[in-house]
């Protein structure tokens, strides 16, 4: 797993299913390839990585005893120099069973998002972790959310009746506003973008990329520009070229080049691009993960540890 620190690449080793938890090795790549050692992570543990700034932050559980059947709550982030890990101040929060562990984030961004357990915790700059405001929606409703750079964006939708596949409706329609709130403001909370275009329904087919939050329904997609609050629609062959209209791309299966101009996603080993019209073409790139610096998209495979540049400034 990897996260940018500016125009590098932070990577921190993986352990393998049923080897013992030990602290976890970590190098950086920078962009003429050269790959350096950095200090291992400073507790053991299940962790997840994630830009801040131009370093990045690891944060997870940390094992209290050999079996790690116990853990707390921990947070490390790069120093400037790279020499060390400073550990962060946290809530003291004791840990226990299995704790889902994610960090959401597309894109580059100045504050590191991590979903631990039932908390959302966000990393600045500075090293302070705060606690930004849960979704905005009630619990029984269903809502749409992307984490896209320092912005994170909650829409809301309603089953269709009669869309009902297996016993569960499949089919959602977009209702009420647009919600956004800022990492670097969380005392701010959430606030509307607007209400959400009429008509716009998903098969689960949403998509969050470094600028957009998309929503697909066969040829049809209604594009929410993060960065201004306007919506837009274009035809789009991505449900047609991936055979399925229901999809989910995590953190490291998507991809915006550094001008904006071109999305990159990752179905099933095969790098897609799309162009500003809308249209998706897979491309020559083969992959098992793709990251974005300042500088470039990266794809990388894990069975060569290789990278390759598929897009740059």
């Amino acid at each position: 797993m990897g996260a940018a620190a500016g125009p590098d690449l932070v990577m921190v080793s993986e352990p393998e299913a049923g080897e013992p938890i030990e602290p976890l090795s970590a190098a950086v790549r920078t962009p003429d390839g050269s790959i350096q050692a950095l200090p291992s992570i400073p507790f053991r543990g299940q962790l997840r990585i994630s830009s801040v700034g131009d370093s990045v932050a690891v944060g997870g559980i940390e094992c209290t005893n050999d079996a790690c059947d116990e853990s707390v709550l921990a947070f490390a982030l790069l120093a400037e120099d790279r020499a060390s890990w400073r550990r962060l101040d946290v809530p003291e929060t004791v840990l226990s069973g299995e704790v889902e562990i994610n960090s959401p984030q597309v894109g580059r961004h100045d504050h590191g998002l991590f979903v631990i357990g039932g908390g959302i915790y966000s990393v600045a700059p500075s090293g302070e972790v705060s606690t930004p405001p849960r979704n905005p929606f009630p619990s029984t409703e269903t809502g749409f959310g992307c984490a896209a750079g320092d912005t994170s964006v909650a829409v809301q939708g309603r089953g269709v009746p009669g869309s009902e596949l297996g016993g569960m409706i499949s089919v959602m329609e977009l209702v009420g506003d647009a919600q956004v709130r800022q990492l670097g403001a969380p005392e701010a909370g959430w606030r509307s973008l607007g209400p959400v275009p009429p008509g716009v329904r998903t098969q689960h087919s949403e998509l969050c990329m470094e600028h957009q939050f998309s929503f697909h329904d066969g040829t049809r997609e209604v594009v929410l520009d993060i960065r201004s609050g306007q919506w837009s629609e274009r035809s789009s062959n991505l449900v047609e070229l991936l055979g399925n209209p229901i999809f989910i791309f995590g953190p490291t299966g998507v991809a915006t080049s550094v001008d904006g101009s071109t999305n990159y996603l990752l179905h099933n080993g095969q790098v897609l691009s799309q162009d500003p019209s809308g249209t998706w073409t897979p491309t020559e790139h083969t992959a098992s993960a793709l990251y974005s610096t300042s500088d470039a998209v990266l794809a990388y495979d894990s069975s060569t540890k290789t990278f390759v540049e598929v897009g740059s400034k």
